[in-house]
């Protein structure tokens, strides 16, 4: 299965995501459809070996709609497109206006007691011909509108246009027989012209499209603002030669220089150069990290201040800035479960308001007895007032925000589904090593009865090396600090999660914990003072034998991050269990759970065996976080509700976890909790002011309200309502951007 992002056009309102996604899942190839209404992105996943982009393409086309691959060619014109649309949008509203002022102008100035020589209803012919001949023009201006008003008509698939369509056209061509009537038969039919109604409902829906997508770009910025990091050009060398090029033009192996104050184009090695890169929209880590010839770096970062040359390794969207932006933005065209209400009422809302306006309007000419023109109002003011969009916008536009806000404080989140459960969550699990400590393991102590320090380090550094573990890492930096010669090694076998045991001429060593210790039978009395009185600092015990004899032990020690304690603290005030899950023994996860509070500790854990201590605190009905490292962590953060991984974005850690801590700071996870509450709050809101407006606004233009007593619905006011009630809507989106403002998320 692939999965590949869709520009879309011709999508309205919810109405018609429904008929898209469920459309386009009928083809047994497509696996799933994810339509975002507020940007206009479509997310599908589909077995490449039997469906085409061009067949995807062709079958969005039969559905009624326009789509085209979004590549990065696309990506790089989109502010044209969006520009493009804004002023097609912003003409439609201004040429639709300019026509409508002399309507409205002519078939109302009367009411003042003012009359226009001879365009007025002394001159009949007059008086209707200019409505008539403006309309037609407001008509024809809007033609696309109206021709996806018919089309999904015919299509038996309603959508917002159509509503729009019923109610527009009707009254246009009722007052054209209403023109005919007033020319030959009678004056008096004047009074019932409705083509100031027409164009000031074609006109004021303009307005409110217009004012949506710039409202609806809005909820695009955070993005926006992560793309505009990344620089467009570059300086190529060739030889001794330097051009400026764009980073599109850049291939894998090319060298590039990076001045002073430059961001650095893609991702690279280093080949020549000394200087200091500025990580902080990585890392979040304000203090500038001393880079050299071999180390990495990553696009979009600043290099501060001597000149770099860079070998590219990854281009495109391989490069780990791309990766992040895909993320967000994939995310961001995802639903929450939230939405599935909203999305099942959107299936049906257009027949059900279609339905209601021609039963109404049958109603008041039949049974109370009303003329026809005030049943035509009635019909005319239900199809116009009904908003699907608002429906439509609720989620997306929330979810956008809430994303992107997330993605602006270094926070990934995957999904809407995620950003809804961690709302919900209830219990939080946390590996220790590079988690709640710093992951930079030290040598603490070097303690033997038969060897000398530095000979002791060098056996264990010389087994060590062969592992990538925290605490062989601080051994292997102890022994190289002292510029130690290791031993080679007769031969090795790595025992996962407990040590490494080999040979050195021909004799046998064992390096690892105290639990491995005990499973081979090695006798640790001698020891076992020295080591309870380390363990009990809160340091972890690497044991050193030889023949099977213990012959020392190194004390590690991995100090707690800085925010480590406020965070359990918060989580605490929060009502959420924290527990600690640790390789570690019990004495030294006991002494870490005392420093930050964490009474629930479950420790001697291998890593393997973490995914099923997941699984049992699910089975007890708790909605598990696992917060870990992406790598030796992966089971337990793919068996957890929510996974949560440290790091800098690798790419083991994006593909791994729900949610990616790119600052590398614990309480983003705090962050990540207020700002997904505060989204799916939002969500809320947006769907009760959605349903309360249709279920208010259309009994009114029903006229119940006109029954006991109250006043007609105007269409015109109809119309006015239907445009802000998706703006409001978009508006009360946008409001989660206020939660960094007003203080409420935490900085390190």
């Amino acid at each position: 299965m692939e999965t590949r992002k869709f520009l879309v056009e011709g999508v309205m309102c919810s109405s018609c995501v429904q008929s898209l996604e469920k459309g386009l899942t009928k083809n047994k190839s497509i696996k799933s459809v994810a339509y975002n209404l507020a940007n206009d992105r479509m997310l599908l996943t589909y077995d490449e070996k039997n469906i085409s982009i061009e067949e995807i393409e062709n079958e969005v086309s039969k559905l009624g709609y326009s789509a085209v691959l979004y590549t990065p060619d696309i990506k790089k014109d989109e502010k044209n497109i969006v520009e493009d649309k804004k002023s097609k949008k912003q003409r439609k509203f201004f040429y639709s206006l300019i026509l409508s002022l002399p309507v409205v102008l002519i078939s109302m100035i009367s009411m003042f007691g003012i009359e226009i020589p001879i365009f007025n209803k002394e001159n009949p012919f007059m008086y209707v011909s200019l409505q008539l001949i403006l309309t037609t023009l407001v008509i024809y201006i809007n033609v696309d509108t109206f021709n996806s008003g018919i089309k999904f008509l015919i299509k038996k698939s309603p959508n917002m246009d159509s509503l729009v369509v019923l109610g527009t056209l009707s009254a246009y061509f009722y007052s054209i027989y209403i023109s005919y009537l007033s020319i030959y038969i009678d004056i008096n039919h004047l009074h019932h012209l409705y083509f100031e109604s027409v164009v000031v409902i074609i006109t004021l829906i303009n307005l409110g499209k217009y004012l949506e997508y710039i409202a609806k770009r809005k909820t695009s910025t955070s993005v926006q603002k992560l793309i505009n990091l990344s620089p467009k050009e570059a300086n190529l060398l060739v030889g001794e030669e330097e051009f400026l090029v764009d980073i599109e033009d850049l291939q894998i192996g090319d060298i590039i220089l990076v001045k002073p104050g430059e961001r650095i184009a893609l991702d690279g090695d280093i080949i020549e150069g000394l200087s200091f890169v500025d990580e902080s929209m990585l890392t979040g880590e304000s203090i500038p990290v001393e880079k050299k010839i071999g180390d990495t770096v990553t696009g979009a970062t600043i290099n501060k201040s001597g000149y770099l040359k860079v070998k590219i390794t990854k281009t495109g969207e391989d490069t780990t800035f791309s990766k992040i932006i895909t993320l967000v933005e994939n995310a961001q065209i995802s639903k929450a479960k939230i939405s599935r209400i909203a999305d099942k009422i959107s299936s049906i809302f257009v027949p059900v308001i279609i339905s209601l306006a021609v039963l109404s309007s049958l109603f008041w000419y039949f049974i109370i007895g009303k003329d026809f023109s005030f049943s035509l109002t009635i019909a005319i003011s239900i199809l116009v007032i009904a908003c699907p969009c608002a429906l439509g916008l609720a989620t997306p536009t929330a979810i956008m925000v809430g994303l992107g806000t997330a993605a602006e404080k270094g926070i990934l989140i995957k999904n809407g589904d995620v950003l809804e459960e961690f709302s919900k969550i209830n219990t939080i699990v946390f590996d220790k090593t590079g988690t709640l400590t710093k992951g930079e393991a030290e040598v603490y102590e070097i303690i033997s009865k038969t060897y000398n320090e530095n000979d002791l380090l060098k056996i264990a550094a010389s087994f060590e090396k062969y592992s990538d573990h925290p605490l062989a890492k601080a051994i292997t930096k102890k022994s190289s600090e002292r510029n130690q010669k290791l031993i080679k090694l007769d031969n090795y076998n790595n025992i996962e999660g407990k040590g490494i045991e080999g040979t050195i001429r021909d004799e046998y060593y064992l390096i690892g914990s105290y639990n491995l210790f005990k499973e081979k039978d090695i006798n640790t009395n001698e020891y076992e003072e020295q080591i309870k009185k380390i363990q009990q600092l809160g340091c972890s015990i690497v044991l050193i034998s030889k023949e099977n004899k213990i012959i020392g032990l190194i004390g590690v020690k991995d100090n707690l991050r800085e925010e480590s304690k406020n965070l359990i603290k918060l989580l605490k005030e929060k009502g959420i269990e924290v527990v600690l899950l640790t390789g570690d023994n019990k004495i030294v996860a006991k002494s870490i759970g005392e420093e930050l509070g964490i009474t629930e500790i479950i420790s001697e854990v291998l890593p393997s065996e973490k995914s099923e201590v997941i699984d049992r605190l699910k089975r007890q009905n708790k909605k598990v976080v696992m917060v870990g490292d992406g790598i030796n962590d992966s089971p337990a953060l793919a068996a957890s509700n929510i996974g949560i991984s440290m790091g800098s974005a690798s790419d083991v850690a994006i593909e791994t976890a729900d949610i990616v801590l790119l600052k590398n700071n614990l309480l983003e996870i705090i962050n990540a909790r207020i700002i997904s509450e505060k989204t799916i709050k939002n969500i809320k809101v947006n769907l009760f002011w959605a349903f309360i407006y249709n279920i208010i606004g259309v009994p009114v233009a029903m006229g119940v309200w006109y029954y006991f007593g109250g006043e007609l619905l105007n269409p015109m006011l109809a119309a006015l309502a239907m445009s802000f009630s998706s703006i409001s809507v978009i508006l009360n989106s946008l409001r989660i951007k206020l939660i960094n403002k007003k203080g409420l998320l935490y900085d390190k």
